[in-house]
């Protein structure tokens, strides 16, 4: 239910994307994804008060990860600026099930198979 619930969420949110990007301007878009993205990280991070920063790896992990979201919403934004939201959401489901098969075929994943008979069902 989780997963299903976190992919509407994530549905409904790239439509106000489109709404957005569509209604007013791309520029304006990234700024205040920026703006609040910066807030609620903020937050976040005071939060995470365990984790060392000095060392070379966490920084090297972060940067990565943040130089990546930076151009995933560049990028999207062109993207649903020439087509829609939901040509965005099928191109990013289409790559996943291309790395699909690309890792079976170039890193030999095996599939492993789970057998259901021994799950429990909730009894209501």
């Amino acid at each position: 239910m989780l997963c299903l619930g976190g992919a509407t969420l994530y549905g409904l949110s790239n439509v106000a994307q489109e709404y957005v990007i569509k209604t007013y301007d791309g520029v304006e878009f990234l700024g205040m994804i920026g703006l609040f993205g910066s807030l609620i990280n903020g937050v976040q991070l005071g939060e995470v008060g365990s984790v060392r920063w000095d060392t070379w790896p966490v920084l090297a992990l972060v940067g990565g990860f943040s130089a990546a979201q930076f151009m995933f919403y560049v990028v999207a934004v062109h993207v649903i600026k020439a087509t829609s939201a939901t040509a965005l959401n099928l191109a990013l489901f289409t790559a996943d099930f291309y790395i699909l098969i690309t890792g079976i075929a170039l890193f030999r994943f095996k599939h492993v198979k789970v057998n259901l008979n021994h799950l429990q069902r909730c009894k209501e």
